[in-house]
């Protein structure tokens, strides 16, 4: 089960994104703390779902005028490979 990382600008802002998703009926999405490293601008958050449930996700955002800070998907060793959105 392949899995991916919508990034956002705060933890308030991934849990908004959270709420949005769910109201939309896209379960199983989870809010995370992305690992330090991963932006120079310090802690980052997002919220973590199935690649299957990406390009719905994206729409249902963008709908309610919430932007991403990036996409990424999360490869088998734990790491980030930066998806264009």
């Amino acid at each position: 089960m392949a899995e991916c990382l919508i990034a956002c600008r705060s933890m308030t802002y991934a849990q908004r994104a959270d709420r949005v998703l769910s109201r939309a009926g896209l379960h199983g999405v989870n809010v995370t703390k992305i690992k330090n490293g991963f932006d120079k601008e310090g802690c980052v958050y997002g919220v973590k779902l199935q690649q299957k449930m990406l390009s719905e996700a994206l729409e249902v955002l963008a709908e309610q005028g919430l932007t991403p800070r990036g996409v990424y998907a999360i490869t088998t060793e734990g790491e980030y490979k930066e998806l264009p959105i």
